[in-house]
């Protein structure tokens, strides 16, 4: 929540604190009879800037009504940004108990005024924020955690004073009313998505730092400083571990490693994109640029070459961000796992890698024509006039081994669609459609039986 607010927005934070100051401001002035009118005021200016923190629209959204429930209470007080969040509320419950020289009724305040926030942001899908229970629990235990340090503060002082006068029974009604509103709000209106997790990242362990701290010095050697890593769980113990670069990142599967993406900010500086050469190197042709690729590849990820088909295309019009050196390796016309891809602009900087560094696996026997499999694409897509193999690749399968696999196009009117279809028993893997002007990108695209 905090990358998207303050990543990039400026003029969001400068107006937000302006703000918050006015609000904290007028409010204490407006209290001025108080003796703790300035307490009053910090209040109002925390709630103020909570709200416009939550609330503020990152971009919109024409998705359902929906709040995510988290399983795992615990994830948000592990990572980040929930730490983030939690102080985050920690003024609110601060302030309000200093403000009213009672704890529990601004704690009750806090925890619901988080509830209101992720119910709003539940209903209002427009305003482009999430609701999500570990925003709630992180933010709740921020407002308890003031609250309670409030508490503490109040029993030190020995200056005398009096609280707000409460009537419990009220306070308590008020707030169940709003709790019983907003129940009723979300339970018609908002659909819910249990989940496991919902804060994948967390800081990277010794091992996965490691590992990816070496994949950034096979791809840049020394050339850029890691500044911080980063642990993103999937399913089954799996992941992505990134290294956050000065202008990119680096990231690898886990726990396999083999298999690294870099990003780095394309651009003319000298730390827009890794330097193969001493100097800018001005290409000007593709030759140029898969000599000087190679040259790269060969230092760097030399496995990527051996008995490897290359290929060079252009990105941009008329080559203007530079070219994109493929390399594939085949194994009786079907198209093996390994890839190593190397995007490099024209002042000759590597901006854009994919390299996976993979065994070819034993496959069974290929069985099923490509003409075969084009007809079983059309009986899986009825309606489509064309169908064409592009390529024939190894492909995982479920249980844990290959099988060779057609990637079949399929034409159908105004539309498109993708089927692949097992080349060794003919059953069809997986398909898809999708407008003829969204056709998905492969980097396998090409003829089948290519070299």
């Amino acid at each position: 929540m905090f990358q998207a607010v303050f990543q990039h927005h400026l003029t969001f934070v400068v107006l937000a604190f302006l703000i918050t100051a006015l609000v904290t401001v007028g409010v204490a002035r407006a209290a001025r009879k108080s003796t703790r009118r300035w307490f009053i005021g910090a209040f109002a200016g925390s709630v103020t800037a909570v709200l416009l923190l939550t609330l503020w629209s990152t971009g919109g959204s024409d998705m359902a009504p929906t709040c995510v429930i988290n399983h795992n209470v615990l994830e948000p007080f592990s990572e980040e940004q929930g730490l983030l969040n939690l102080g985050m509320f920690v003024p609110v419950g601060l302030l309000g108990t200093l403000s009213a020289r009672h704890a529990w009724p601004a704690i009750l305040f806090g925890v619901t005024l988080t509830a209101c926030i992720e119910l709003t942001q539940g209903l209002l899908p427009v305003i482009g924020r999430a609701c999500d229970t570990s925003d709630f629990m992180a933010n709740a235990a921020g407002a308890v955690l003031g609250g309670l340090a409030g508490w503490l503060f109040l029993q030190a002082d020995r200056q005398p004073g009096t609280g707000w006068p409460l009537r419990p029974g009220r306070v308590v009604a008020g707030f169940g009313a709003v709790w019983l509103v907003g129940a009723f709000l979300g339970g018609f209106y908002i659909h819910t998505s249990i989940e496991a997790q919902t804060v994948a990242g967390g800081p990277a362990d010794d091992q996965q730092a490691s590992a990816v701290t070496q994949a950034v010095r096979e791809a840049f050697g020394d050339h850029y400083p890691i500044q911080r890593t980063a642990f993103f769980a999937g399913p089954g113990g799996t992941g992505t571990v990134m290294a956050y670069l000065p202008s990119g990142f680096l990231q690898i599967n886990w726990p396999q490693a083999n298999d690294v993406t870099v990003s780095i900010e394309p651009g003319t500086s000298e730390d827009s994109g890794y330097p193969v050469a001493a100097v800018d190197a001005k290409l000007t042709t593709k030759q140029q640029a898969l000599s000087l690729t190679s040259t790269y590849a060969k230092q760097h990820f030399p496995w990527g070459l051996t008995q490897a088909h290359v290929q060079v295309d252009p990105v941009g019009p008329q080559a203007q961000l530079g070219w994109v050196v493929s390399w594939r390796r085949y194994r009786a016309g079907i198209l093996m796992p390994m890839r190593l891809d190397v995007e490099i602009d024209r002042h000759g900087r590597v901006s854009q890698l994919h390299a996976l560094n993979a065994a070819d696996p034993s496959l069974p026997a290929v069985t099923v024509s490509a003409a075969q499999a084009a007809a079983l694409a059309n009986h899986a897509e009825a309606g489509c006039e064309k169908a064409t193999p592009t390529v024939l690749m190894a492909l995982p399968t479920t249980h844990g081994t290959w099988t060779p696999a057609y990637r079949v196009v399929l034409t159908c009117g105004t539309n498109g669609g993708l089927v692949i279809v097992d080349a060794h028993n003919g059953t069809v893997l997986n398909h898809v459609l999708y407008p003829a002007q969204a056709a998905p990108s492969n980097p396998a695209d090409g003829d089948v039986g290519a070299p």
